[in-house]
């Protein structure tokens, strides 16, 4: 059985009203949304979370997010949630980067559009060609056939 103090914690949540979070979280989750599928991307609008999973436009997941990450946009590979690399997550909690978001989510939405952003540092431009996971180091290799 919970504690009193746990127990009067609990009732007092229940008297805060919570509305206007869930106001600004559904007009963030809107202005993603629309602005992912205006840039051609395929996502499905969840009805209440704080994160989207668009798929990838081209790639792997993880060919797709490193190219993201060279932009400076954190995006999370599919894989971390599923057996498929065909997707990656989208975190709208914060305000401050939703825009700047969509508009790197604009310029690599297709392999020539990312590969005009500029080269790769090891020279290369867009997502590895060949395997979809490029080139790794024996390190990396190991820690994904450990999953």
């Amino acid at each position: 059985c919970p504690s009193t103090l746990a127990q009067l914690g609990a009732l007092a949540a229940f008297a805060v009203d919570i509305g206007p979070q869930v106001a600004a979280y559904r007009a963030k989750r809107d202005t993603m949304h629309r602005g992912l599928e205006e840039a051609g991307y395929e996502v499905v609008k969840p009805g209440g979370s704080f994160f989207l999973f668009p798929k990838v436009s081209w790639g792997d997941d993880v060919s797709f997010c490193e190219r993201a990450l060279r932009e400076k946009l954190i995006l999370v590979p599919g894989r971390t949630f599923s057996q498929r690399g065909t997707h990656f997550r989208l975190v709208y909690a914060s305000d401050e980067t939703l825009e700047r978001a969509l508009e790197v989510l604009r310029r690599i939405v297709t392999p020539q559009r990312s590969a005009a952003a500029g080269p790769e540092p090891s020279g290369r431009s867009g997502p590895p060609s060949g395997s979809p996971r490029g080139s790794r180091s024996g390190a990396s290799a190991a820690r994904r056939r450990r999953r």
